[in-house]
């Protein structure tokens, strides 16, 4: 069966790509030649281990396929492409954060890192697709280096623009309050954000080196960074009041990480922990995050998916 995709998140798309793959999919990708034809364009070259690129003219002489809509951004211009083509294929929604923004009703095959998407679509064939994030270390870590250090780090783009006014007033208080009892670090990373940002090999760097990651973060639905951090056994602080979609019903537990309903509570949560509880506490996060991106159960879904995407091409897509 042949898929047509294109690169739309530096840290989801290898997963992506591999993962579609490896259940036997063939893989096309736009070129470089495409110009204007798709407005929020990434270059897919980094993929062709597991795509074939391809011409815009190639493109349209292709057999019936799956075109897979990678974004809400792309919306627009995959319509464009799905009436270039006539029509005849069929269209796979993959999105995220699009609860108000996307077409409900358009939407037949659904694969989301949304939950509340997940449960309010009407789409008839629909999965929750986590791509896990890669590691650029090994999972091991000092443990007894990283009590000692006492260092919480910060890393969430566009941090200080208009949407994350909570968080941000959230996660200064915290960190005054951190630093005034004996904690170190409390930096803020990512794009526009106090410290700079940071390419996923360094911040991943930083979590090794940490006691914790400071995760203060409404819409969380890919949940990248937080699963990076619990799978080198750095666990997350979190306000209650910040815990949504998958922080909230999946991957996050009182079990594995510390959670508090005030910032003086977290705090105080994370300063007085012996070097045992953290370690339990370690151990916990990198175990659920492990069994999270675990590759077989998430690709051995993703074949039932494209089997019933594959029916409806050998069908007829009208």
């Amino acid at each position: 069966m042949n898929v047509f995709v294109t690169a739309y998140h530096n840290s989801v798309n290898p997963t992506l790509f591999e993962d579609l793959a490896s259940i036997g999919l063939k893989v096309y990708a736009p070129d470089n030649t495409w110009g204007k034809r798709i407005w929020f364009f990434a270059p897919n070259d980094p993929f062709r281990e597991h795509a074939t690129l391809i011409s815009y003219e190639q493109f349209l002489k292709l057999p019936p396929l799956a075109i897979i809509y990678p974004c809400n951004q792309h919306l627009k211009d995959f319509n464009q492409l799905y009436q270039d083509r006539g029509c005849r294929d069929v269209k796979v929604h993959l999105t995220a954060q699009s609860i108000t923004a996307y077409p409900h009703d358009e939407v037949e095959f659904l694969l989301t890192h949304d939950i509340d998407f997940h449960r309010l679509s009407p789409a008839r064939t629909k999965m929750i697709y986590f791509s896990p994030p890669k590691l650029y270390y090994p999972q091991d870590r000092d443990l007894k280096r990283a009590y000692d250090n006492k260092i919480a780090r910060l890393y969430i783009n566009n941090f200080r623009k208009e949407g994350f006014e909570p968080e941000y007033a959230a996660a200064k208080e915290f960190r005054k309050l951190w630093l005034e009892r004996g904690g170190r670090g409390g930096e803020f990373y990512g794009y526009d954000n106090e410290n700079g940002n940071l390419s996923e090999q360094s911040v991943q760097e930083h979590m090794r080196d940490s006691m914790f990651t400071i995760s203060f973060k409404r819409r969380e639905t890919m949940a990248q960074v937080a699963t990076a951090s619990m799978l080198y056994g750095t666990p997350l602080l979190m306000l209650n009041r910040f815990r949504n979609n998958l922080t909230k019903f999946y991957i996050v537990t009182e079990d594995n990480t510390l959670i508090a309903e005030t910032i003086e509570e977290l705090v105080d949560k994370a300063l007085n922990l012996t070097f045992e509880e953290y370690e339990s506490l370690s151990w916990a996060a990198r175990t659920m995050a492990s069994m999270y991106a675990s590759n077989e159960p998430r690709r051995t879904h993703l074949r039932w998916f494209f089997g019933k995407v594959d029916e409806r091409l050998r069908n007829g897509t009208n």
